[in-house]
């Protein structure tokens, strides 16, 4: 007659231990796209621009989901920050030069992200690659 009580510990510690092996989700990006969405926000405010607020909020929304770790929110955000990128180094070469505070923020939220993306597919190999080992031992004997 077992209470159950050692299988919860069990759960409870490879659960622990699965959730040691995941990489923690970008927090220098998170970080960059709240500062990058306070700024739209400004902007909304002082020119009166309801583009400017939906771009902010956008970016907030992101930050809250790239904080979360959701891949979905992690591939958006990915895609909104190239062109960010592309579009603050346009204006930058025109001449704008507080363009150069959006590029660098932009900048370093790719780099966040890339190295994010970098360390889960690493893991994600790494986990696979046992698997394969021991697909390819049992096709042998």
């Amino acid at each position: 007659m077992s209470t159950g009580f050692g299988e919860r510990k069990v759960y409870k510690l490879s659960s622990s231990i699965k959730s040691m092996r995941e990489p923690k989700p970008p927090r220098v990006a998170t970080y960059l796209l709240a500062i990058n969405g306070l700024l739209l926000l400004y902007y909304a405010y002082s020119l009166s621009s309801p583009v400017y607020l939906f771009f902010a909020l956008f970016s907030l929304t992101l930050a809250y989901g790239v904080g979360t770790g959701s891949r979905t929110a992690i591939k958006v955000a990915l895609i909104y920050v190239f062109a960010e990128f592309f579009f603050a180094l346009l204006f930058l070469i025109a001449g704008n030069v507080y363009s150069a505070v959006d590029a660098a923020l932009s900048f370093f939220i790719i780099h966040d992200i890339l190295g994010y993306i970098k360390a889960v597919v690493g893991e994600e190999e790494a986990e696979e690659k046992p698997e394969r080992s021991s697909e390819d031992g049992a096709d042998e004997e």
